[in-house]
């Protein structure tokens, strides 16, 4: 709104070479150090639309020959600028003649005024509204080692690694809406925007294949729905089942590792990414195991569904019209996110001096490349780098490369 257009947002680094400072000059096993720091803010406006402090009306609501229109949206002036506050310190090293480097940082980043929209009631008329509505944070560590493993007459061996570890919470949420549903996630302090808020699937009962989910005891719903297995309470609806935060999408760590062999002229590099821990919610899978009309495509695993009285299978009959409560959003589609991808892999050889100056060549190196090589992940199909959300849709895959060349330095 006018008076809120513009926003002044500052930074500040400073960094220290203290392996020049005098009383490091005599560590001949060190060959750099520095300590280095930032702080400073970002603004962010990044909501959908134009002049979201006014309210819109749509028109063409007539009502026979009167003229008619409706609210659409409504007015925030006193929406604001999202603030990100970063801050990060880190060392920065170089060792043995250099055959070990590296690079330790933690960083700290609090986001405030959060810009969202927010659900409103139905009675309203209007589904949501842009607000500034709290803050989070984002902290955690990345390590970056790099280093001459092998050096040996004419083989060498590089290698990098890369290491983070991240870690989020919600510090702060609107008094009238502590809580928001967005996706697969519910918003509330204390939690991660990363969490997932799910149906809590239960498995399939062996007497007819349905779907079982936890009771949510606030809404049990009717009898009829009701099943008791083995001494515990399950419902066949999923309207009635019981939500619960169920892991998160951020994993545990990840990070990438780089390996460089040199033998004489021969080269190889391969870089792998990874990532070990967290949840990814694979809605791709789901679709394919819903069967609510005939004749589309299902997953091989439909195969593996439930045929006759007393089959154990975790996946529920196949029955058109029970498909929406037999494969309803729940943690039955909530998978472990842990992947490793060979990113690219570059095999070169380079050509003797004493074939390359026979055609006034100074330089001659062949190579072969490969960029998406593979992905090794949970499931078959599955890319979990897709989105740090931890969720994904109907995306083409990375295409995979192949590349052969010559490079000519004349």
């Amino acid at each position: 709104a006018p008076g809120k257009k513009w926003g002044n947002f500052y930074s500040v680094g400073a960094a220290w070479i203290i392996s020049q400072e005098s009383f490091l000059k005599g560590a001949s096993w060190l060959n750099y150090l520095k300590l280095r720091g930032s702080y400073g803010q970002l603004g962010n406006d990044g909501l959908s639309g134009f002049y979201k402090y006014q309210s819109f009306y749509n028109l063409d609501w007539n009502n026979a020959g009167e003229p008619g229109i409706y609210l659409s949206s409504l007015a925030t002036p006193e929406l604001s600028w999202e603030t990100k506050t970063s801050s990060d310190v880190a060392v920065e090293f170089s060792m043995f003649n250099n055959r070990l480097r590296g690079s330790v940082e933690a960083f700290n980043s609090l986001s405030t005024d959060l810009l969202f929209n927010v659900p409103l009631p139905i009675s309203i008329g209007i589904t949501s509204v842009s607000r500034n509505i709290g803050s989070m944070w984002n902290r955690g560590v990345e390590v970056q080692l790099g280093g001459d493993i092998i050096k040996a007459g004419s083989f060498k061996w590089d290698a990098d690694i890369n290491w983070t570890i991240t870690k989020n919470k919600i510090t702060k949420m609107p008094v009238e809406t502590p809580t928001i549903i967005n996706g697969t996630k519910q918003l509330a302090v204390g939690r991660s925007i990363y969490d997932f808020w799910l149906r809590q699937w239960a498995g399939v009962d062996p007497t007819d294949g349905a779907s079982l989910y936890l009771v949510n005891p606030l809404s049990p719903g009717s009898a009829v729905d009701t099943r008791t297995i083995d001494g515990k309470t399950y419902t066949v609806n999923p309207n009635n089942a019981l939500y619960a935060y169920t892991g998160s999408a951020i994993p545990k760590f990840y990070g990438s590792i780089t390996n460089t062999f040199t033998y004489k002229k021969i080269s190889l590099s391969v870089l792998l990414n990874y990532q070990v821990g967290g949840k990814f919610y694979d809605g791709n899978y789901q679709s394919l195991m819903s069967y609510s009309s005939y004749g589309g495509s299902l997953h091989v695993d439909a195969l593996k569904a439930w045929q006759q009285v007393g089959d154990v299978t975790s996946i529920p009959r196949l029955d058109v019209g029970r498909s929406t409560f037999f494969n309803a959003t729940s943690t039955r589609f909530l998978v472990d996110a842990s992947y490793i991808n060979m990113r690219s892999a570059t095999l070169a050889y380079t050509l003797p001096t004493s074939l390359t100056k026979k055609v006034d060549v100074s330089n001659a190196r062949i190579f072969a490349s490969g960029e998406n090589l593979f992905l090794v992940s949970k499931r078959t199909g599955l890319d979990p780098t897709e989105s740090f959300t931890g969720t994904n849709s109907n995306n083409y895959t990375p295409t995979r490369i192949i590349s052969l060349g010559l490079n000519l330095t004349f």
